[in-house]
């Protein structure tokens, strides 16, 4: 279960995914869409992750481009495959859009979403 501050801490944020087709990022994703955060994201390839999270309502776009990423979003995720000169990592900086790490996620994130790639993710 998941507390209802940590819940309310996830509601109503605005966050971007870069390399969202990932098992790790892809669960991160669904989770904060899952809490009531608006939530889009972007890959180099589609994939059976990609089309899922689009089933349930996340917006999806193949590639990587400075315009996924705007003003409002409070938030810009990343997967441990994307450099700091991916366009996207680039544009959230320039505009000093939070910048985080999947892999260095906040401890109790973590606790909560313990995934890697090698967890069964069903439980999301």
């Amino acid at each position: 279960d998941v507390d209802g501050n940590f819940k309310m801490s996830i509601a109503n944020t605005s966050a971007h995914f870069i390399g969202i087709g990932g098992i790790g990022m892809s669960a991160l994703a669904e989770l904060f869409h899952s809490m009531g955060a608006k939530v889009s994201g972007s890959d180099q390839n589609e994939g059976k992750q990609t089309e899922h999270l689009r089933a349930k309502g996340i917006e999806v776009l193949i590639g990587h481009s400075p315009d996924h990423i705007h003003e409002d979003l409070n938030v810009v995720v990343y997967s441990s495959a994307i450099k700091p000169n991916n366009p996207e990592y680039s544009r959230a900086k320039e505009l000093s859009i939070p910048i985080i790490q999947r892999a260095h996620s906040n401890p109790s994130l973590k606790q909560r979403c313990p995934v890697s790639g090698k967890q069964p993710t069903s439980p999301l």
